[in-house]
C-alpha cells in the first residue's frame, strides 16, 4: 500500500481555486451593483450597466444571482447582516442588572452604522443611499421586513423597558422616527451647511453624530410622557 501524499491533489487544487474565483466573482458583482443601485432608484438602473462595470458578462449575473431582484436583494442582504450582528452585540453588552437607559438602547442601535460609514469604505455612503431610495418604494416592503424588522422589533422591546409606561404606538413612532433621522444625518444630508452658510458644516459625522444621539433620546422620552 503506498503512502498518502500529504496535501492535496490537483483536482482538489483545481476546485478549490475555482470556488477562490467564484467568491471574488460575486463579490465584484455585488461590489458594482451596489454602486449602480446607489445612483439612481431601481428602475432607473439596468443589469448591463453592472456587467459594464463589474467587467462581467449577463451571463455570469444570472448564474450567480438569476435576476436583477435577486441581485438586488444580496446588495441590501450584504451589509445589513453585518449591522444586524453588531447591533444585537451592543445591545446584548448593556447592564443586565437594571433597565437600560433610552439613549443607550438607541445608541447601540445607531453606533454600528456610524462606525461603518467612519472608516471610509465607499461602500457604506453607498448603502445609505440605497436605502434611501428603498424606503420609497413600496415593492421592497418585503425585503425590508425579513432584513430590518427582527431587529427593530428588539430594539422596539429594548425601548419599553428603557420607557416604562410609554403608549406602544409612540415607542413605535419614535423609533421609525430615529430611523428616518439616521439614515439621512449618517449620509451627510441636510440643510446645516445651507442654513450655516458653510459647506463643511456636515464634514465632522462624529460631531454631528453627538448631536443626533441626543436629539432622538429626548424627542423619544418627550413623546413617550403621559399626555
Amino acid at each position: 500500500m503506498g503512502l498518502k501524499m500529504a496535501g492535496m491533489g490537483p483536482m482538489q487544487s483545481i476546485r478549490k481555486a475555482r470556488r477562490a474565483d467564484g467568491r471574488a466573482t460575486q463579490a465584484r458583482i455585488l461590489d458594482s451593483a451596489e454602486v449602480a443601485f446607489a445612483a439612481a432608484p431601481y428602475d432607473g438602473i439596468s443589469l448591463r450597466r453592472i456587467t459594464s462595470e463589474a467587467d462581467v458578462n449577463l451571463a455570469l449575473v444570472k448564474y450567480y444571482f438569476n435576476s436583477k431582484e435577486n441581485l438586488y436583494a444580496a446588495v441590501v442582504a450584504r451589509r445589513a447582516t453585518v449591522l444586524r450582528a453588531r447591533r444585537l452585540e451592543l445591545l446584548e453588552a448593556l447592564p443586565p442588572d437594571r433597565a437600560p437607559e433610552v439613549s443607550e438602547v438607541l445608541d447601540a442601535f445607531m453606533r454600528p452604522l456610524l462606525d461603518k460609514v467612519l472608516t471610509g469604505d465607499p461602500g457604506w455612503h453607498s448603502y445609505l443611499r440605497i436605502l434611501g431610495f428603498m424606503g420609497n418604494e413600496e415593492r421592497f416592503n418585503d425585503l425590508s421586513a425579513e432584513l430590518f424588522d427582527p431587529t427593530a422589533r428588539v430594539f422596539f422591546t429594548a425601548l419599553q423597558d428603557a420607557l416604562p409606561g410609554a403608549a406602544p404606538e409612540d415607542v413605535a413612532h419614535g423609533l421609525g422616527f430615529v430611523i428616518l433621522l439616521m439614515l439621512r444625518a449618517l449620509a451627510q444630508e441636510g440643510r446645516a451647511p445651507i442654513l450655516l452658510e458653510d459647506p463643511t458644516a456636515n464634514d465632522d459625522l462624529l460631531a454631528v453624530y453627538h448631536r443626533l444621539l441626543p436629539f432622538c433620546a429626548a424627542g423619544l422620552q418627550e413623546i413617550a410622557r403621559p399626555r
